[in-house]
């Protein structure tokens, strides 16, 4: 049976992920725009000064330069950075979301037993039959009922194990000593990353 665990939204806030993005964007925009103005009153002030004063002041001036510089690098990075959080908190929520459904469909169905079923998604192979995961679920928990609900279809092989473990990924992955924050109660992968890699990695 598939127990699926950690699904409840990251409470990640968009709204304010684009403002902080949309502020910090302005403000690179608005130093960038003030680097001919100032240069023009940086070259102006200097033909009002005289020795020692007009070194100081150039000085100062490029500092100024360098930092309003270094300033929108980093404004435009920081909006590179919530960006990426952004889309990652999105795929996060969007696991979740599909690892909260699966389970509501779990429930569903239990409920309907006048036993306890032990529910689980099960792969079945061209032709029909069960296949090794409805075999695995049945030895490690024999006074159990199940139900199984076909998710995807492949050939017997690689293909089948390759869709196996693209949907393993996408629940939340095995729950073992290796993963104990695992979403699924499946104690292992169905392919090790090369192999699944190998086969051409996310079929979908």
């Amino acid at each position: 049976m598939a127990k699926v665990r950690g699904n409840d939204p990251t409470g990640y806030s968009y709204g304010d992920a684009d403002a902080l993005k949309t502020a910090a964007r302005n403000l690179a925009s608005a130093i960038d725009g003030q680097t001919a103005t100032r240069s023009a009153a940086v070259t102006n002030a200097e033909r009002e000064f005289r020795g020692y004063f007009s070194q100081v002041f150039a000085d100062n001036a490029g500092i100024a330069s360098r930092s309003a510089s270094k300033l929108s690098d980093a404004l435009s990075s920081l909006v590179g950075f919530v960006d990426e959080l952004r889309e990652a908190a999105k795929q996060e929520d969007r696991r979740r979301a599909d690892a909260k459904a699966w389970e509501a469909w779990k429930r569903e169905r239990e409920e309907n037993f006048f036993v306890g079923a032990a529910v689980a998604a099960q792969f079945e192979a061209a032709g029909g039959g069960s296949g090794p995961a409805t075999r695995e679920h049945a030895r490690a928990n024999p006074d159990a009922i199940y139900e199984y609900r076909v998710i995807d279809r492949g050939t017997p092989g690689q293909h089948l194990d390759r869709l196996e473990e693209y949907h393993i990924r996408r629940l939340g992955g095995p729950t073992n000593k290796g993963n104990p924050d695992g979403l699924l109660e499946n104690k292992r992968h169905q392919m090790r990353e090369a192999r699944y890699q190998a086969a051409g990695g996310d079929p979908y």
